[in-house]
């Protein structure tokens, strides 16, 4: 017998509990709730036990494995967790030195946006998956010298090819100011990395 913890604000047990949604909302709902316990127990079994910690917060600023820790905590041996965090808080959970459960996530689909004041449009539910790890990938938004440096390199390492690989088909130019210029009849095309343009003679 599997135990599940959701640390969840949307309950899969009792759907009908969000009782800011409209009425119309409330089948769409539980037909999404219907989805997910499905799923649940497809995958840890038909008697699978299924606890929830609704509205569940990490502690501003603290740790959110103590957090997570001490929410499943009353429940006893744990096989999964579900839990929706963003991504600073949800990697600590995934480290396997931190010797948590399984962690879980329901991948939804999101309803048409309302307007302000209104209750969200429910979600519908698409498939489970297993979290194994998060990455965040970044860039500087002003580049270093070095890795300005690296692309202009690699740019005029790609355009002195192209300079030497379109004279061989009887086209001529000139690399200038990062790009390869041909002279052509009525103006003269601009070849950069990934673009190519016409410009006109000013006459």
């Amino acid at each position: 017998m599997n135990t599940i913890v959701r640390l969840t604000r949307h309950s899969v047990v009792n759907p009908q509990a969000q009782t800011n949604a409209f009425p119309g909302d409330v089948e769409k709902m539980q037909a999404s709730a219907a989805k997910q316990l499905a799923e649940l127990r497809k995958v840890f079994g038909d008697d699978v036990i299924i606890h929830e910690v609704l509205n569940f917060q990490v502690v501003p600023g603290g740790d959110p494995v103590v957090s997570v820790r001490e929410a499943i905590a009353p429940f006893g041996t744990v096989d999964a967790i579900e839990v929706v965090l963003p991504p600073n808080l949800l990697s600590p959970l995934l480290n396997p030195k931190m010797g948590l459960p399984m962690v879980i996530r329901a991948k939804m689909s999101f309803g048409e946006r309302r307007p302000e004041g209104q209750p969200p449009a429910p979600a519908s539910f698409e498939q489970y998956e297993k979290m194994i790890k998060v990455d965040v990938l970044t860039e500087p938004l002003i580049p270093s010298e070095t890795a300005q440096k690296q692309e202009a390199d690699t740019t005029a390492e790609v355009l002195a090819q192209l300079s030497k690989d379109l004279s061989m088909v009887g086209y001529f130019g000139q690399v200038k100011d990062g790009m390869f210029i041909i002279a052509h009849p009525g103006g003269h095309y601009e070849l950069k990395v990934g673009d190519i343009r016409f410009i006109p003679t000013k006459g």
